[in-house]
């Protein structure tokens, strides 16, 4: 009979060493992503601006969400913006809008989505040129999309 031979005990497991935590970004990089985004922002901000000058106008239901984009901005739920532009083509309105203080402009995307009737997706841009504080905003119709590049 051959003799039984002990089993030799299970290898350790290897153990990973901790991995060292990831430097923090530098300024330089910090510098360079800000950059990558303004160019990104402006980037779209140009294509929403071509299809809102080049765009042809539905007259019927550009003229009724102005309409009700003008009467909206007469409402208590917009206290503290004026609406001092409007202007639909055939899937996208643009809005420009002065408010009085930046508590505003925080509520203007979520006051127009509260708007009976329109149902589009919203962009806003907001500056404060010249002291103002204004926003533009790029509304779409109902089952229409903004027109924006999207990343490759």
């Amino acid at each position: 009979m051959p003799e039984a031979r002990p089993t030799p005990p299970p290898e350790p497991a290897e153990v990973a060493a901790p991995e060292a935590p990831a430097a923090p970004p530098t300024a330089q990089t910090l510098a360079a992503v800000e950059v990558a985004r303004d160019e990104r922002r402006h980037e779209l901000e140009a294509e929403l601006q071509a299809v809102a000058h080049t765009e042809p106008r539905d007259r019927e239901w550009a003229g009724q969400t102005e309409t009700l984009v003008t009467h909206a901005f007469d409402g208590p739920r917009f206290a503290g913006s004026r609406l001092t532009r409007v202007d639909c083509r055939t899937r996208m309105c643009v809005l420009e809008v002065e408010h009085d203080e930046a508590e505003a402009r925080a509520e203007l995307l979520s006051s127009l989505l509260m708007v009976k009737g329109l149902q589009g997706q919203a962009v806003m841009r907001p500056s404060d040129a010249g002291g103002r504080l204004t926003s533009r905003v790029y509304l779409s119709r109902a089952g229409e999309p903004l027109p924006m590049t999207l990343r490759q």
